[in-house]
């Protein structure tokens, strides 16, 4: 056998296994956040909420991140800002790896707010979470009907 093969061989093996090594640590002390949209409602002890849109993000990511607000984007690109008390994120809201936070605005009155904007009939809307250093993280989007939602009782 050719001993300078084998060591050519060895050497390649050993760049690309260092280099895998590096691209996997790096990944994972990424920040990730994964953002949904969906329909639910909230309990109150025993009592159900008002049925609502929930925003929820996921930290994927190694490290903490720090949540400086929520929403929904809406058709047009522009942003609503969350400023409710509803859902268990506050902001600034620190959260750690491997866990979630959510937000609820209930259905009959952003369809009353979206209606107010001009808008009706089927939307597209997205969620959308903000980190301090001002990235945005958008869901899949959504689709929302104004009138059906109108028809809800908070």
């Amino acid at each position: 056998m050719n001993w300078t093969v084998a060591t050519g061989v060895v050497a390649v093996y050993g760049a690309l296994l260092s280099t895998w090594n590096a691209l996997s640590t790096q990944w994972e002390k990424r920040r990730r956040l994964a953002v949904k949209i969906s329909y639910g409602c909230e309990t109150y002890g025993p009592q159900l909420g008002p049925y609502s849109i929930i925003v929820t993000a996921l930290n994927k990511g190694t490290p903490s991140m720090t949540l400086s607000g929520a929403g929904i984007r809406l058709p047009d690109g522009r942003d609503t800002a969350y400023l409710g008390q509803s859902g268990n994120a506050r902001f600034p809201h620190e959260l750690e790896s491997g866990k979630s936070c959510l937000i609820c605005l209930p259905v009959q009155s952003f369809a009353q707010q979206l209606k107010t904007a001009g808008f009706s009939g089927n939307v597209r809307l997205a969620g959308y979470y903000r980190d301090a250093l001002d990235k945005t993280y958008l869901s899949k989007e959504f689709d929302f009907d104004v009138e059906e939602g109108m028809k809800f009782k908070d």
